[in-house]
């Protein structure tokens, strides 16, 4: 895997006054405390009462369906009541369940039964629908009017009890597809798909021609053979390699901030090459570990702490600068390398201090655009984290390096049995994070630029900077809470895949 740096109180019985003031105090601190917990309480309530709504409905309705014979739409009712009460003794009866060694069982094969006296269908669908207008409505009040701390409660109970009233998938951002209720964000994504491969070729056009340049008096002191030396828009590079591949680099270089700022749109945080000569950004591409071992050794801002920390990557940060040094044993890599720098300065310079799962997710997506390759991944100048499972990380990146191969794909089949923590994963350095923890930020990535463009360069600026608050910017900018999030990731990756073709 290729990686580049980056107070007592008196005693005494209290006087009438005194003890009046005591209780008054006592009371709006109460009062306080209950005004805090109120919404979440009346979310939880609220949740629970659509649930025994919804119980008692289903029971009702089920009993109904026995009498007029329609016993496969009674057992279809029973499944729904398990899906809420998995423990939901006449269900299980019904669709003849049995627990063996604490675990419930069905023998197979099972075979479903008919609905007999089909003519009770309509009057079924029609006490169907006032059962869930019942359960419904009492939550789309406070989906639509409540607090935000109820409106997330209640929405997750309308979809979890009514999972196929039309007003609830709306509510939840679905559309109509195909016949089948999808993620809005699916749809976008899509769409935009092939919109940001036109905005990464656009941006690469739009540069300007690196112009020639002239050698530094220390470039000139390192022992090295430089064969190009030119100046881009805001990137100059240097190059032992050839003046083709030196260009090649500047000028997708070059093209990282237009291509971030049309990717990203927001016009609060405006991003350009256009004047960015002044930070002096510049990129050093050299054949081979070798020459980046000499590079190193010869200049003067390398302490030996440094040079052994870099001896164990294909490339680096020139300490004290902002010149980045790559030296891949192929173009391919140098390219993406140099590439991935440049993406990761412009997200900086943006969005401040970006954490390490933004840094490898984003910034592996967008230079991906820019490069057609994923391969360099970041480190911090710190311990490299323990990982137990390194051979089975090494076989994961190696399909993910396969020609071809689908990164969101592989996330969603990362995500299975059991979906990734992503507070913890919110929370990791560099240096502790894995191939898995690469997919899922990737995912996360593509879920807001593809899906929620006008959101996600909101939602980079919330949770970038000094010690961001990863639940308080979901809520602010997308109204998701993290579980919400992961799950509606997990889904999108599911309905994308399938739609696609994937």
């Amino acid at each position: 895997m290729s990686r580049a740096a980056t107070s007592p109180t008196r005693a005494g019985i209290p006087t009438g006054c005194q003890a009046g003031a005591h209780r008054q105090k006592t009371t709006a601190g109460w009062l306080f405390v209950l005004g805090l917990l109120v919404p979440s309480l009346q979310a939880e309530m609220l949740a629970t009462e659509a649930r025994n709504e919804m119980i008692d409905g289903l029971e009702e309705l089920a009993k109904w369906c026995t009498k007029a014979k329609l016993l496969k739409t009674r057992n279809k009712l029973y499944e729904r009541l398990l899906q809420i009460d998995p423990d939901h003794a006449t269900a299980r009866k019904w669709l003849r369940y049995a627990k063996r060694d604490g675990k419930w069982m069905r023998p197979r094969p099972y075979r479903e039964p008919r609905d007999y006296q089909r003519e009770y269908l309509p009057a079924f669908r029609k006490r169907h629908a006032a059962l869930l207008t019942r359960v419904v409505a009492p939550l789309l009040e406070a989906i639509r009017a409540g607090p935000a701390a109820r409106r997330a409660e209640a929405l997750d109970a309308a979809i979890r009890y009514a999972p196929e009233d039309s007003a609830v998938r709306k509510l939840n951002g679905e559309v109509k597809h195909g016949g089948r209720w999808v993620l809005r964000e699916t749809l976008t994504a899509l769409k935009r798909r092939r919109t940001l491969q036109n905005l990464a070729a656009k941006a690469l056009r739009a540069v300007p021609e690196p112009k020639e340049s002239s050698l530094t008096a220390t470039e000139k002191r390192l022992g090295l053979t430089w064969r190009a030396v030119r100046q881009g828009q805001w990137w100059r590079g240097v190059a032992t390699t050839d003046e083709r591949e030196l260009r090649n680099a500047l000028r997708a270089c070059d093209a990282s901030a237009g291509f971030i700022a049309a990717a990203l749109p927001d016009k609060k945080r405006l991003l350009s090459g256009t004047g960015m000569t002044r930070f002096n950004y510049g990129l050093y591409l050299l054949d081979g570990r070798i020459q980046g071992t000499t590079f190193c050794d010869a200049h003067p801002k390398f302490t030996e702490r440094e040079r052994k920390f870099s001896a164990r990557l294909a490339g680096t940060h020139v300490p004290g600068t902002r010149q980045q040094v790559a030296w891949n044993s192929t173009e391919r890599g140098r390219h993406d390398s140099s590439t991935r720098t440049a993406v990761a300065v412009c997200l900086g310079l943006r969005y401040g201090k970006t954490p390490g799962w933004v840094a490898e997710g984003f910034g592996m997506y967008l230079s991906h655009h820019l490069t057609g390759t994923r391969l360099t991944t970041f480190v911090e100048r710190s311990r490299y984290a323990r990982d137990n499972n390194a051979k089975q990380k090494i076989d994961l990146w190696v399909r993910m390096q396969a020609r071809g191969s689908d990164w969101l794909d592989l996330a969603r089949e990362a995500r299975e049995p059991k979906p990734p923590d992503l507070r913890f994963l919110m929370q990791k350095g560099l240096n502790q994070m894995d191939v898995n923890d690469l997919l899922h930020s990737y995912a996360v990535a593509a879920f807001f630029i593809e899906g929620r463009p006008r959101q996600a360069s909101r939602f980079l600026a919330a949770v970038c900077g000094e010690k961001p608050d990863i639940d308080q910017a979901l809520a602010s900018v997308c109204d998701l809470s993290v579980p919400r999030l992961n799950a509606r990731v997990g889904r999108w990756l599911k309905e994308t895949s399938r739609l696609s073709g994937g």
